[in-house]
């Protein structure tokens, strides 16, 4: 079974809650294998909160965007190349710092 979490075509079964902590509920029959009498089908049923959701679509947003600028590591490589790149060790050193306060935060 899949549940498409983007409401793309293909979502047969799904139904939303008007509250802002809906779920999305799948319910499919399923039969095991062992038995095959019809009387001892089961119900088994999937709930996904909206968040949930949320966290799935964006997830998938962040994995179309590259992990970093390359533009920018095109131009560092050529000033590095070049010899005009100048490393500035206060600044990396004070987004250390900050990154670190942010740690304990």
């Amino acid at each position: 079974m899949s549940i498409d979490f983007l409401n793309k075509p293909n979502n047969a079964g799904l139904s939303n809650s008007g509250d802002s902590n809906r779920t999305t509920q799948v319910t499919q029959t399923a039969t095991p294998t062992h038995v095959a009498e019809k009387g001892n089908r089961q119900n088994d049923t999937v709930s996904v909160t909206h968040d949930a959701r949320l966290l799935h679509r964006a997830a998938a947003l962040a994995a179309d965007v590259p992990a970093f600028d390359t533009q920018r590591v095109q131009s560092l490589r050529v000033e590095v190349a070049k010899g005009t790149w100048a490393f500035d060790s206060t600044r990396v050193a004070e987004k250390f710092m900050r990154f670190e306060q942010a740690l304990r935060s």
